[in-house]
């Protein structure tokens, strides 16, 4: 077209916006923005300002913008897309929905959830006027109204979501589209909220299989937050070495597409400096736990909710290496974000809550950790399932408390419940579930109980010995106190 167009040939300007779109589904973003400016020169000489054709290369732009993590330019970008839109096109055409819905996405990211779904409600009602009721345009704001659900802590209600969107996708793509790979992925993160770690794997492995049967290459940016979700639900299930490795995958990629700054990096560097705890390699742990920090350090002043997820992650990992202090203001820092963006029943809070509780417990202020462990019951018994992993977690910590106070009954009561749900849930491997033993084994050494003591130190051991290395310090403390109680 160089050669039998004019440089300022409409037809020019369209070629270069379909490049621009093949590089924003490569995720090379950069590429994409340039063909984009380039398509915006040829528009804006040869058309009016007013072209309908302007808003199509805004939003592309706005959607490259978003992808490497440029929020704010985003959103101005797709207000300009709107503003036009609005002026030469009917109030119901679907485009507007569009807009609409690459904004209120934008609102969600911001933590304006109210604004979010006005935004996202206006184009799901022009969208059910103007569209047959399985389009797919229908589905994907079903889904990005699933999102702002699970994101304000309304689990069901975001799960109904997704299954509306994926029940629409499945009829009108082929089974292995990119956006079922998504939606899989979306109920994956629900079933992980919930405590439910295998179904999790379930379906990320279900969206994985797409990606993969799919053209993209194995270092396609789709596939980086499937590995990472993956890598927190094998961390979850003790299954440490896998989680690693699908970290490190989610890392590869990222590392090819987005800014050494990005606040993504921040919470893989984070989960990974975990694992490492858990695996008992100290030195890699502190090496991400730096990286972790200086990203959140030096990252934009604007607060947004998914930093209090990384403040948390973060907090966790200093608390397990005695930075006590450093993990309570971190632990703050989160629930600050929390109680600013959320609700104070949702359970995230509580989790917070919990980590507080867990700095109390080891400054010996059990006064302290019993209060906010309480804070977290009231909203976990709200808002979770019955068998919920984090309700056991909880319910250990209270009974660790009053163990700690000398109420020795009150301590069996809650580890009792804790071991309950752990057993129902739990892989028989599982570190917590190691946790409770060694817990209920120090009350039947304080009630001189030593038979029952050593039972569950050697449950606790054999768990342990599964995970940890002979020598790791959490092996030779188990051994110390079965040495105290023979």
């Amino acid at each position: 077209r160089l050669k039998i167009l004019p440089v300022n040939h409409p037809d020019l300007g369209t070629s270069l916006i379909n490049i621009s779109q093949v590089f924003n589904a490569l995720g090379q973003y950069e590429k994409a923005i340039h063909y984009l400016e380039k398509a915006f020169e040829n528009h804006s000489i040869s058309l009016p300002l007013d072209h309908p054709s302007l808003p199509v290369i805004y939003n592309n732009w706005g959607q490259s913008y978003y992808k490497q993590g440029k929020l704010k330019e985003a959103c101005e970008i797709y207000e300009k897309s709107l503003q036009i839109q609005l002026k030469v096109l009917p109030v119901d055409h679907p485009d507007i929905a569009w807009t609409y819905n690459n904004i209120a996405t934008i609102y969600e990211d911001f933590g304006n959830f109210t604004k979010a779904a006005e935004f996202f409600d206006k184009a799901l009602q022009i969208e059910l006027h103007s569209l047959p009721l399985n389009h797919p345009n229908i589905a994907t704001t079903y889904n990005n109204l699933a999102s702002l659900s699970q994101e304000q802590g309304n689990i069901e209600e975001a799960l109904l979501l997704y299954e509306k969107a994926l029940r629409i996708w499945l009829i009108t793509f082929s089974s292995n589209h990119p956006n079922i790979a998504l939606c899989y992925s979306n109920i994956a993160s629900v079933y992980s909220k919930n405590g439910n770690n295998n179904k999790s794997i379930e379906y990320l492995n279900k969206a994985l299989q797409i990606q993969m049967n799919s053209d993209s290459s194995q270092d396609h940016p789709d596939f980086a937050p499937i590995y990472h979700k993956l890598g927190e639900a094998y961390h979850n299930q003790a299954e440490f070495r896998n989680s690693l490795e699908m970290f490190e995958r989610a890392l590869d990629i990222w590392a090819k597409i987005l800014p050494v700054n990005h606040t993504s990096f921040a919470l893989l560097y984070a989960d990974m400096s975990a694992t490492y705890e858990s695996l008992g390699e100290y030195e890699k742990t502190h090496e991400y736990l730096e990286k972790s920090l200086e990203i959140i350090q030096n990252s934009d002043s604007q607060v947004y909710p998914d930093f209090a997820s990384k403040y948390n992650k973060l907090g966790t990992v200093c608390y397990k290496q005695g930075k006590i202090e450093e993990a309570l203001e971190l632990y703050e820092k989160c629930l600050e974000i929390q109680l600013k963006f959320f609700r104070s029943n949702h359970p995230d809070v509580a989790a917070c809550y919990v980590n507080i509780s867990q700095v109390y417990l080891a400054r010996g202020d059990y006064e302290k950790t019993i209060e906010y462990l309480n804070k977290s019951l009231e909203v976990q018994l709200k808002t979770l399932q019955p068998n919920h992993p984090s309700l056991a977690i909880t319910y250990n910590n209270l009974g660790l408390a009053y163990y700690n106070k000398g109420l020795l009954e009150e301590a069996a009561e809650f580890y009792s419940k804790a071991l309950q749900i752990q057993l129902n849930v739990l892989s028989s491997n599982h570190p917590d579930l190691a946790t409770t033993y060694n817990n209920i084994s120090l009350l039947y050494c304080a009630l001189e109980d030593y038979e029952q003591a050593i039972e569950y130190l050697n449950k606790t051991l054999q768990i342990k010995l599964t995970s940890l290395s002979a020598d790791h310090l959490e092996v030779a403390a188990v051994y110390s106190n079965l040495a105290a109680a023979l």
